[in-house]
């Protein structure tokens, strides 16, 4: 399965060489949001001389956001037991699709590009890095935002979700997994978390 900067998603099968489905994660950018720009957007723009600058605009002056860019889906991953797949993007959404009907289930809107995901290992949750140095976990049944970690002071961009497992039963109601971020702020940081207590 590849993401790809057009805004769609493939599965792929490897032996035959074939595309076995595809997923339309992004659709359209709107031309009026150049104030708007992520933050990696923006430097890139800053960063362009005034040659490429001249190109991007438009007839009457406005500058339009480079569609392929926006587009972009930045991340994908299988559920534990294959039957979903989530997919991020700069269009700053988190999908849940269905591997059987192609159907997106929900869309988890961020305030900023989506960059790293990583399923739960057994649960139907899902934990997302974003360019808002945030860290969220989402019920990926429904949609819903079930946990939001803060502490980093700069983009989050990688983390991983695993089981912790108690070591007696008298702990089961304390922390069963770990979500670990990564962030630009140079520190890695651990939240310990209670998935299951989370979705129920």
């Amino acid at each position: 399965m590849v993401g790809s900067a057009d805004g769609t998603i493939k599965l792929l099968q490897i032996s035959g060489k074939r595309v076995l489905q595809a997923f339309l994660h992004s659709t359209q950018v709107a031309a009026d949001t150049t104030s708007d720009m992520l933050p990696d957007i923006k430097e890139r723009d800053e960063a362009r001389d005034e040659d490429d600058e001249e190109e991007d605009e438009e007839d009457d002056g406005e500058m339009v956001m480079d569609s392929e860019g926006s587009l972009s889906v930045e991340c994908v991953g299988f559920s534990h037991d294959a039957r979903w797949i989530a997919s991020g993007g700069l269009d700053k959404t988190l999908k849940i699709w269905d591997v059987m009907n192609g159907a997106c289930r929900c869309t988890c809107l961020h305030p900023a590009s989506v960059v790293s995901l990583a399923w739960h290992s057994s649960l139907p949750a899902i934990a997302t890095a974003a360019l808002d140095n945030m860290v969220r976990l989402w019920d990926a049944r429904t949609g819903t935002l079930v946990l939001q970690l803060t502490g980093h002071t700069d983009l989050v961009t990688s983390l991983s979700l695993a089981p912790l497992w108690p070591a007696s039963p008298s702990m089961a109601s304390a922390a069963s997994d770990v979500i670990v971020s990564v962030s630009d702020d140079h520190t890695v940081r651990i939240y310990h978390v209670n998935t299951r207590s989370l979705l129920s």
